[in-house]
């Protein structure tokens, strides 16, 4: 993720390690496992209001660090990349498809009941822009 958006770092609790630290740090260690435990989570539980309710609440906890929607395109980007590094020639075309859209409808999952706070913050954001 970092590779493809290096400034993305900045948002994460990890952000002081150095570069060549990086990728062996437990923190990032643990935040990857937690990102592919939930794409795990929402594979196994699609449908059920458990993981719709995780899912929200997920989401909920990324509008205080200013997430944005592309974030979301830059970590799924990470996650094919993973996918195709481990699983080489049989992640074909066909299945980074079906990845994108998985990956996709999760992300909807986390922002839908969101999307109402992250324009009332962008519509305020604005209004203080523009009064300055």
């Amino acid at each position: 993720m970092f590779r493809i958006a290096p400034e993305m770092k900045q948002m994460f609790s990890f952000r002081d390690i150095p570069e060549e630290e990086l990728y062996d740090s437990m923190k990032l260690k643990k935040h990857g496992v937690s990102v592919y435990k939930y794409v795990e989570a929402a594979v196994d539980g699609w449908g059920t209001p458990e993981i719709a309710e995780k899912l929200q609440n997920l989401g909920a906890r990324h509008l205080p660090k200013d997430v944005k929607l592309e974030h979301f395109d830059v970590v799924g980007e990470a996650i094919l990349t993973s996918l195709s590094d481990v699983f080489g020639d049989a992640f074909d075309d066909k299945t980074r498809e079906l990845w994108t859209r998985v990956y996709t409808v999760i992300v909807h999952a986390m922002i839908k009941d969101n999307a109402f706070v992250n324009i009332k913050k962008w519509l305020i954001s604005q209004i203080l822009i523009n009064h300055e």
